[in-house]
């Protein structure tokens, strides 16, 4: 009989994917400083465009391969679950969630280069491209607060998959429900225009990221050091009738 194939080293870059998500989506998150609030003057919101054209293009590059990185880590921590209990769905919606994500986020990230493109250099002393730049952010900070029920897909299932392979411990679980709910509440305030709920806003964008991005970054260190049950696979012998 073949000795078991270690997936120790899938599990290990899978984890080094992760780190790199959330190193370059915290960096993208703040390499611009405080975006404006939806509430805030038109004029804000095109000055803060125009003035940090260069900070904000980075951003946008960074996010899509931060988007990258994150369908790499999905793809390792499904996998790895997967070999753990075949029978289940959850490894799936891991993935597929984290496409969901990986989409949003790029098309976010492509309105926000758009806006800092040329559209807030056009809209300056123009009330007509002023109007419609703000419509666009607003169209954005929406999807951004929206964005915690996509990511309840992958965290929710993540949470289920741990507690039956129990891959990670299990406060990984308890973890990965937790912020999953937070993100749908942080969603039912979309429909705010005014307040400290208010879509796009603080709470109902920023913390929700920062929580998700602890989660990936705490399972991400657990596959690198390989802190985790050995997951192996063994061939099939080829018998003979």
């Amino acid at each position: 009989m073949s000795a078991p194939l270690s997936e120790h080293h899938e599990l290990r870059w899978g984890g080094l994917a992760g780190i790199g998500f959330v190193v370059l989506a915290i960096v993208a998150y703040f390499i611009a400083g405080a975006p404006p609030r939806t509430t805030d003057p038109v004029a804000d919101i095109v000055g803060y465009f125009a003035d940090n054209r260069p900070q904000v293009m980075t951003a946008a590059f960074l996010f899509a391969v931060a988007a990258v990185l994150l369908l790499w880590f999905a793809a390792a921590l499904s996998t790895a679950l997967r070999r753990l209990d075949d029978t289940s769905d959850a490894p799936a919606l891991i993935q597929m969630g984290a496409v969901f994500v990986a989409a949003l986020i790029m098309v976010g990230q492509a309105a926000y280069g758009g806006m800092a493109y040329r559209m807030a250099a056009d809209a300056e002393g123009n009330a007509a491209a002023a109007g419609l730049l703000r419509s666009l952010f607003e169209v954005t900070a929406v999807m951004y607060t929206l964005i915690g029920v996509a990511a309840a897909l992958p965290l929710g299932a993540a949470a289920v998959a741990i507690a039956r392979t129990h891959l990670m411990p299990m406060w990984m679980a308890w973890f990965a429900g937790v912020v999953a709910i937070l993100g749908v509440i942080a969603a039912l305030a979309v429909g705010n225009t005014s307040g400290a709920l208010v879509a796009g806003g603080f709470w109902t964008s920023t913390i929700p990221f920062l929580l998700t991005a602890a989660w990936v970054l705490a399972g991400s260190l657990l596959m690198v050091r390989e802190h985790l049950p050995v997951v192996t696979t063994t061939p099939q012998a080829i018998g003979h009738a």
